[in-house]
């Protein structure tokens, strides 16, 4: 019978250094989807004569992508060591192999060559799913259920989003070779993208709500993000006039360049909104630090994610959130973790 102790040194990605690796990587795949989703194709045509700025944000954006993607493939294969070493149930075990590593092959793949859409749908849903199993799991254990919560919630925004990429597919099969009809597949693709959209408000609001209650002003915080969430939006609007700044105009096109589609059944503003308050948590997760904990980063790394499984590095990112949930198991002396759970039903059995 393998004891707790054991466990606990075994499963050692949860380490002092452990938070530390994670804010970087949450610092690396943050400053990359700037430079690559939004800054890399703003630029272009706002001001004249930035040719050569905008090459060097092009070959920077490049390079922290294959940064980040190296980097978030050497913690994944970590924390799936970490987590078959650890006192973690078989079941869990096996979902954090299989969906790391398809993850990881994902990412494998997509740097050689472009990848199918069945495979980028498979790939996709693996990672959702794994994800969302994964924080399921560690919402038993109180200290990780807002981080599980935001997991969880974004996990069901890349799964919806993922079904209006399908209808989106069968909408363009040529009239006559579908079995459904144009008209109901463009009712999912509204139907599934807005339900997406709702779940990635609640996984934004919820990773506010987490950042303000390590805040002395709590709701200081939630008021201030608020109010910059919708001066952002009324950045975007001026934008259109004829005497905006080249200033405005390029921050109008990083919040465009940022919003994707299918597009959900809700108003232009509300989507402006969401995008610029989920930036805004992520780097407010950021600027708080890891806190000795993993929790910061699985967050920091979830808003990085966001609600694209479609994305291989989007999708990694999201499953090194769920496996940092399920190996962070520091807790008050009177709480159990997630760990010493599964411990204590293998004595139970008799395992």
């Amino acid at each position: 019978m393998n004891s707790p102790q054991l466990h606990a040194k075994d499963a050692d990605v949860a380490s002092d250094d452990g938070p530390l690796v994670m804010w970087w990587l949450g610092a690396i795949g943050a400053t990359a989807a700037l430079l690559a989703r939004a800054l890399a194709p703003a630029l272009r045509g706002v001001w004249i004569g930035a040719d050569r700025a905008i090459d060097i944000v092009e070959a920077s954006a490049g390079l922290m992508t294959q940064l980040f993607a190296v980097c978030a493939a050497a913690v994944a294969v970590g924390m799936i060591s970490a987590v078959f070493r650890a006192g973690l149930a078989w079941g869990l075990k096996v979902t954090a192999l299989l969906g790391g590593g398809l993850a990881v092959f994902a990412v494998i793949v997509a740097s050689a060559a472009r990848l199918h859409r069945l495979l980028v749908f498979v790939f996709g849903t693996a990672a959702v799913v794994v994800a969302f199993r994964l924080a399921r799991d560690a919402s038993r254990y109180r200290p990780l259920r807002a981080g599980s919560l935001i997991v969880g919630m974004m996990a069901l925004a890349g799964m919806a989003r993922l079904l209006a990429m399908a209808a989106i597919g069968v909408r363009s099969v040529p009239v006559g070779a579908a079995v459904a009809s144009p008209e109901l597949a463009s009712t999912l693709v509204t139907v599934s993208a807005t339900l997406s959209f709702a779940f990635e408000v609640l996984a934004v609001g919820l990773a506010v709500i987490w950042l303000a209650r390590s805040s002395s002003r709590p709701r200081a915080v939630v008021f201030a993000m608020a109010a910059a969430s919708v001066a952002g939006y009324g950045l975007v609007v001026v934008a259109s006039t004829a005497d905006a700044s080249g200033v405005v105009i390029l921050v109008s096109r990083l919040v465009q360049a940022m919003l994707g589609g299918p597009v959900p059944a809700v108003a232009y503003g509300a989507r402006v909104v969401l995008e610029i308050a989920a930036w805004l948590a992520l780097f407010g997760v950021l600027t708080r630090g890891s806190g000795g904990r993993l929790i910061g980063g699985c967050i920091a790394l979830t808003l990085v994610a966001r609600a694209a499984p479609e994305r291989p590095l989007c999708a990694l990112a999201l499953v090194v959130a769920a496996l940092g949930l399920a190996l962070d198991r520091r807790s008050p002396s009177d709480e159990l973790s997630i760990l010493e759970l599964a411990d204590d039903s293998e004595e139970n059995t008799g395992i």
